[in-house]
């Protein structure tokens, strides 16, 4: 039996795709399967040239979901393996990814789902680029999501993204997969299905487990974060008690400054206690931050970044309200891709 099937969802066959798939055909372990979903057929033919130049047992599947999920379930029902390895086409795994994940399921029978860093950028990165990736270092504008991304500590965690995620075949099975459905939060509602059927503790965290993540140009970074925004009734509906009030934590900030420029703009009371937030955000910013040891200038931008998109999100949380989230979802989601 294959060991790994490993899936990756794409909207076409672009750069970043056949960067990742060069980290495929380059792992130290070779007993995987790889699976392609994706909607365009642009360079097809090269694509399957390529993988059978390199011996690469594979299947590319041309489709009209639109959905990561969709295509991640479409991608898990193409071969019978043991394990499923998730990673997104705007990736690539080091070298170690496969045979890491094998060691860890075959010394860890109990464990059902292991994931690792998703938020390493690029190597020489564009200096605009890390801006974004910095950002969302900050407990600012991710809360404690940020260990999800970026920790090379081992732990259990409740859920962790899909991105860069190994689970065990009949138990994804077993609780049905991903909802196509969903554009958002899809691996979150996975790992509450499996805490549901299995208990706790088992969906493990392995630093050393690593995939390296292209980062958004600004503009689609806070594209991201608008459509993160809009879905902020699945954020509320899948996050325990602390996780649904740092979602509406931007949100109420947003209507607060709204409603006291309205009423009192022309009061020096309003700019004082924007000053004292801005204060406050700062401080809780380069708290984060400021291991990185990163120029004034830099840390500047990065902290306007981090409050634009928190402003986004909120934005996203106002329009969540109207019969427009689906729709602005497709249309913004697929195209804020790097």
């Amino acid at each position: 039996m294959v060991k790994f099937n490993v899936i990756i969802p794409s909207i076409d066959i672009d750069d970043l795709l056949i960067n990742c798939i060069k980290g495929l055909v380059v792992q130290k372990y070779k007993n995987f399967f790889l699976s392609v979903i994706i909607e365009k057929n642009n360079k097809l033919s090269f694509l399957n040239n390529y993988l059978k130049q390199n011996k690469i047992a594979y299947k590319i599947i041309v489709t009209k979901v639109k959905t990561i999920s969709g295509k991640r379930n479409i991608g898990a029902s193409l071969i019978d393996s043991e394990y499923l390895a998730f990673i997104d086409s705007d990736a690539y795994p080091s070298k170690n990814w496969l045979e890491t994940g094998k060691i860890f399921f075959d010394q860890n029978n109990e464990v059902l789902v292991v994931g690792g860093p998703s938020g390493i950028s690029f190597e020489n990165e564009k200096q605009s680029y890390l801006l974004t990736n910095y950002s969302k270092k900050s407990f600012l504008c991710t809360a404690n999501l940020s260990k999800r991304k970026y920790s090379d500590k081992n732990q259990y965690f409740d859920w962790l993204e899909s991105c860069n995620l190994m689970i065990k075949k009949s138990t994804y099975d077993s609780v049905d997969g991903m909802n196509k459905e969903q554009y958002i939060f899809e691996d979150l509602a996975l790992c509450q299905k499996i805490n549901k059927k299995y208990g706790k503790q088992k969906i493990y965290y392995l630093g050393k487990l690593i995939v390296y993540h292209k980062d958004r140009s600004i503009l689609n970074f806070l594209k991201q974060r608008f459509v993160y925004g809009l879905h902020l009734q699945e954020a509320l509906f899948y996050s325990n008690f602390l996780g649904k009030l740092l979602s509406l934590i931007p949100l109420v900030f947003l209507i607060s400054l709204i409603i006291f420029f309205s009423f009192f703009y022309k009061n020096i009371l309003f700019y004082y206690l924007l000053f004292i937030f801005t204060i406050l955000s700062f401080s809780i910013f380069y708290y984060d931050i400021k291991k990185f040891k990163l120029s004034f200038i830099f840390l500047i931008n990065v902290y306007f970044i981090t409050i634009l998109s928190n402003l986004s999100y909120a934005l996203g949380n106002i329009l969540s309200f109207f019969k427009l989230k689906k729709l602005l979802s497709k249309k913004i989601y697929s195209n804020s891709q790097s």
